[in-house]
């Protein structure tokens, strides 16, 4: 009782502590079943062997190798042509046969027939009347399992055998997708509106646009000509709702245009002035050619020459049509009325010193020593006259605007020298927001009496500030000589008149300076101009001096670079 028997054979053990006939568990064969290929032996312990479901084990002096107690089992081996042999796996797959574990087949192996002849007998072939199949698949037997659309649907089971998307016609049919891109539960190939969650039709306003009446009136806000109001009221019956209709009563128009309502915006005359504010009805409004704001059709007289009466004392005007008579200041000396205070007025008044009459053209009013024709008041006077101001306080213009033209004993005369201008800055380089300054000189200026000169920035980054004559200027063309200076700040002029000796020609003299300044965040080249045109240079009494050619000045707005 109570012993444990090894099976045959089995001898017994030696303790490792020494005494003798100590039985212990010892290891042994194990066959292990194994798909395929029979049977598998390795060396483990019983309880081990009998963990593994199908296993066999045996004693301890049972060995795996030559000796193994595991052999491989022996079934059916299927072989081609019908035949059946009793013999284990490998060896019928060695044959190109199909094993099979059962070897009661090779009784009547009837099973091993290939009834279809696709080379696998029925015991193995899933569809042994079929030769294109050995199973099933989702078609079954007779049926191929073809998917044309590749979508993993055999075509048998495929409601859309075409359409790789679909393997059923759901609501749109095959080839159709039933998606619904605004998802609003109407799919998109019955969805009037695709895009528009909020229509399945286009309605009155059209996808994207809901059919929404605001204001009430039976007309959609899309198509609503007066949102607000009531379309259907139009008291004029022009069109126009009243409530967007500029002259709800004047069916002739819908805003008051030009003349209002109830009055058309007509053009009698179709000078681009609708009759209700035409100045000279019958005649182009736009033709005024003393731009006086009259049309010449509107009057009696068209130009300031009807009116003249050559009374020095007077300017004569038409206005309106009609002449007026006004007293005038000092200004322009040397040319009619109208023109602009310039040095040749200066040079005039200064050489007539004394005697009106060297001045026939001259528009001046005595108000500052009554019956002295040409005083030294005079003279001041014209030139304070120049800068824009009406030193008498006289009234009439004293500085008029428009450009000078020499007249007749200041123009220019052939073979009158070729004066050069030059135009010099103190500094190539000037930073942002700082100024510099412009030297004006000339050469080649023969028998030099007096001069005008404006300068001119290429950019509006660099702005005139001052105008000035530094007349202790070492070589000033005019020094020695008694001296008038004429300044513009607001037309960046300067103007000069020598009442002594005239200037040197030959050698470079200067004529004054224009202060300019640049931008705050100027960046780049400037240079500094003078017009030729803008330049005149006057010689005594007969003529003007030729100006061949102007250097201009060229100034760089940025940080000096180190050295």
């Amino acid at each position: 009782m109570g012993g444990v028997f090894w099976g045959p054979d089995t001898v017994c053990g030696i303790d490792p502590f020494g005494a003798d006939n100590f039985c212990f568990e010892l290891r042994g064969a194990c066959c292990e079943p194994r798909t395929g290929s029979g049977e598998r032996c390795r060396i483990k312990f019983e309880e081990q062997c009998d963990a593994i479901v199908g296993a066999t084990f045996f004693g301890s002096d049972s060995f795996c190798g030559g000796l193994s107690p595991c052999e491989d089992p022996i079934g059916a081996c299927c072989l081609a042509g019908g035949g059946c042999a009793a013999v284990d796996e490998d060896s019928c797959l060695a044959a190109n046969g199909t094993y099979t574990d059962d070897d009661e087949l090779c009784v009547n192996h009837a099973e091993c027939n290939d009834s279809n002849g696709d080379g696998t007998p029925d015991i193995s072939d899933g569809c042994p009347q079929d030769p294109n199949k050995i199973a099933p698949g989702q078609c079954g037997c007779g049926l191929l399992d073809t998917d044309s659309d590749s979508d993993g649907t055999a075509d048998c089971n495929d409601g859309c055998p075409n359409d790789g998307n679909k393997t059923s016609p759901g609501v749109c049919g095959c080839g159709n997708p039933d998606g619904d891109l605004d998802m609003d539960g109407a799919v998109d190939c019955i969805d009037g509106c695709p895009n528009d969650g909020n229509k399945t039709s286009p309605g009155v306003c059209g996808c994207g646009t809901p059919d929404v009446d605001t204001d009430s009136d039976g007309v959609p806000d899309c198509n609503d000509v007066c949102p607000g109001f009531d379309d259907t009221v139009d008291t004029d019956t022009d069109g126009v709702a009243d409530g967007c209709d500029g002259c709800p009563n004047d069916g002739n128009k819908t805003s008051p245009g030009i003349c209002g309502c109830g009055t058309p915006d007509v053009d009698s005359d179709s000078d681009g002035v609708p009759d209700c504010n035409d100045v000279c009805p019958g005649f182009d409004d736009n033709v005024d050619t003393n731009m006086n704001g009259v049309p010449d059709g509107c009057e009696q007289c068209k130009s300031e020459v009807v009116c003249l009466d050559n009374n020095v004392c007077t300017h004569n005007e038409c206005s309106g049509g009609v002449c007026g008579e006004f007293g005038v200041s000092y200004g322009d000396v040397a040319s009619p009325f109208g023109g602009l205070v310039a040095t040749s007025d200066i040079l005039c008044a200064v050489t007539a010193f004394g005697n009106y009459s060297a001045c026939p053209n001259a528009d001046i009013f005595e108000c500052l020593i009554s019956g002295i024709p040409i005083s030294t008041g005079d003279i001041l006077a014209t030139v304070a006259a120049f800068g824009g101001g009406d030193p008498c306080g006289c009234s009439g213009p004293s500085a008029a605007t428009s450009t000078p033209t020499p007249t007749a004993g200041y123009r220019l005369q052939k073979g009158d020298g070729h004066a050069v201008v030059v135009l010099s800055a103190k500094s190539r380089y000037v930073k942002p927001g700082q100024r510099v300054l412009v030297d004006v000189s000339v050469r080649n200026a023969p028998d030099l009496i007096a001069y005008e000169i404006r300068t001119e920035s290429s950019n509006a980054n660099l702005k005139p500030e001052s105008v000035f004559v530094d007349e202790n200027h070492a070589d000033f063309a005019f020094t020695g000589s008694e001296f008038v200076t004429a300044i513009d700040k607001n037309l960046n002029r300067i103007g000069g008149v020598a009442i002594g000796e005239s200037g040197e020609s030959a050698r470079l003299r200067y004529l004054g300076t224009f202060e300019y300044r640049a931008a705050s965040r100027a960046r780049g080249t400037v240079s500094i101009t003078a017009d030729p045109e803008s330049i005149q240079l006057f010689r005594r009494l007969d003529n003007l001096i030729k100006i061949t050619s102007v250097e201009d000045a060229h100034i760089i707005i940025a940080t000096p670079p180190k050295r």
